[in-house]
């Protein structure tokens, strides 16, 4: 095991039965990179994918606390903060913490380099807000990713013009300008 491309292939192991949705043996995959290689490249990479299998093993507080503690030791905010964040978040919805979600997907947007994973971090905040009855700052959040034009994935696109629609009042609001709209 002098190889120096081992902790690299164990990564893509542990993906790979990820995927699979073979989470256990992935979680042994990523524990392998932690244990014997602590000096690797990857090792931030391997406990993002490790925090991911154990939400998907309903691990979620155990997630939040390893989660907690890796954002503190990651120096640069570069991607893999972005991602750590985003999971993190994962974790704070699965535990009905959606304020805390909130906080955590405004930083992985602020930090990730993906136009893709933008639109789709301000459309789940949009989703967020609107689930705790913030219909203002929901429409914002969805607006954010109406204007990102051409940068966000149709999809996101025409779902954050599904929910303003959605979010309109008709008793009190303007049917004509809402029908010129949508």
């Amino acid at each position: 095991e002098k190889n120096p491309q081992i902790d690299e292939a164990y990564l893509m192991l542990g993906k790979a039965r990820y995927y699979d949705q073979r989470f256990i043996p992935a979680l042994e995959a990523f524990n392998y990179i932690l244990y014997k290689y602590p000096n690797s490249d990857k090792i931030y990479e391997a406990k993002i994918w490790r925090e991911k299998t154990n939400i998907r093993l309903e691990n979620d507080a155990l997630a939040v606390t390893n989660l907690t503690k890796l954002l503190k030791e990651i120096k640069f905010k570069d991607q893999i903060f972005a991602d750590a964040n985003a999971i993190l978040s994962q974790a704070y919805i699965n535990l009905d913490e959606k304020d805390c979600a909130i906080d955590k997907l405004k930083l992985a947007t602020e930090f990730t380099k993906l136009k893709e994973e933008k639109a789709r971090y301000r459309f789940i905040m949009g989703q967020l807000y609107e689930e705790l009855s913030y219909k203002d700052s929901a429409y914002a959040a969805f607006q954010s990713v109406i204007d990102m034009k051409r940068k966000a994935p149709r999809q996101y696109a025409i779902h954050a013009h599904a929910k303003q629609a959605q979010q309109f009042d008709y008793e009190k609001g303007d049917t004509i300008a809402f029908l010129k709209e949508f």
